[in-house]
């Protein structure tokens, strides 16, 4: 810029042109230098800020979009679990319904068992009882995937 630039004259308070005189000094510029810089800068740096904003809002959106993958897989895996423990837990219980009527059928068989045998029968039924007892209470899994 040249003093053969068109001028232009411009009012502003005390305290502006004190503002605007200490952030040319510290800036090393004149503080018309100081004002055409912020001038240039506020035409030119709104396109910037736009620009940096919007690639900022490109960043999130894809970060987001990562985190609602992996909350999908996460919820994909969980349902998994979920059908694996309701397996096991219908597994337990069938196992223990089988024990009791093995133990109930070897206690009642028409030949005399052993007490040894009668001893295992009575253990098997109170295993299966008491493991029956414990999952009594645990609900079998709806088996399905939630969307």
């Amino acid at each position: 810029m040249g003093r053969e630039d068109p001028q232009l004259k411009l009012r502003v308070s005390e305290e502006m042109k004190e503002w605007l005189t200490e952030a040319a000094r510290s800036n090393s510029r004149s503080v018309n230098a100081e004002i055409v810089a912020r001038l240039d800068a506020s035409r030119h740096g709104s396109r910037a800020e736009v620009a940096e904003w919007k690639r900022r809002f490109e960043e999130e959106h894809q970060s987001f979009n990562r985190l609602e993958k992996m909350f999908s897989q996460q919820m994909s895996l969980i349902d998994d679990m979920k059908l694996a423990v309701g397996r096991a837990n219908s597994l337990v219980k069938s196992l223990c319904a089988m024990t009791i009527s093995l133990a109930v059928s070897i206690r009642r068989a028409d030949e005399k068992p052993s007490d040894a045998e009668k001893d295992v029968a009575q253990r098997f039924y109170e295993m299966a009882s008491d493991i029956e007892a414990r999952f009594a209470d645990v609900p079998d899994v709806n088996i399905g995937k939630t969307q």
